[in-house]
């Protein structure tokens, strides 16, 4: 890449080689097959991708608007109050999607993985959370899922046999915020 770079001398805007809602390809064969008509050209190498994972996207300032590449997995530390809750699984909503492992005072959460309607993405969100269970060694007491019923990750969670929580979409954002910053679970002074 610093070759062609330099070479070239001009911007160039890479990005992880996957058709609007499908998952990225891991082989240049598919890469090639997928993207043909659409790229303009391609950079590939001889090792295919082992784990699918979608571009971060960040503002110049740090802030970060969709964590994955480069950032995922890593635990972030959750505000006090946290210290005694059991392993729960949380599913995210159906577009968009990423989940997140919660174990006591840290949340891990997986690379952005996209809209659940898809077959490719599925397979994906499970190869994602069968090897993100692996590296932390997490086995869920709960999972907690979007209120609304027909979403597949709604399904996924009467699946599980688990004990499950429903939560609104909404609802699931403010909470990641208050973390975020810190909140403490108790709601602080």
């Amino acid at each position: 890449q610093h070759l062609l770079l330099q070479e070239l001398q001009c911007p160039l805007v890479m990005t992880s080689g996957n058709l609007s809602g499908k998952p990225p390809a891991i082989s240049n064969e598919q890469a090639l097959a997928d993207l043909q008509g659409i790229a303009d050209g391609f950079l590939i190498h001889n090792r295919d991708i082992v784990q699918r994972m979608d571009d971060s996207v960040v503002r110049e300032s740090g802030e970060m608007l969709r964590r994955s590449r480069g950032y995922v997995p890593d635990a972030l530390v959750l505000p006090p109050g946290f210290k005694n809750v059991p392993p729960v699984l949380c599913l995210g909503a159906d577009l968009k999607n990423t989940f997140c492992l919660v174990r006591g005072e840290q949340a891990v959460l997986s690379q952005h993985l996209g809209d659940l309607s898809d077959d490719g993405i599925q397979m994906q969100w499970r190869e994602a959370l069968r090897l993100m269970q692996n590296i932390y060694d997490f086995t869920p007491q709960y999972v907690v899922h979007d209120v609304h019923p027909g979403y597949v990750s709604s399904q996924w969670a009467r699946e599980m046999n688990l004990p499950t929580q429903t939560v609104l979409h909404h609802h699931a954002h403010a909470a990641a915020c208050l973390a975020e910053h810190q909140w403490p679970l108790d709601g602080g002074d």
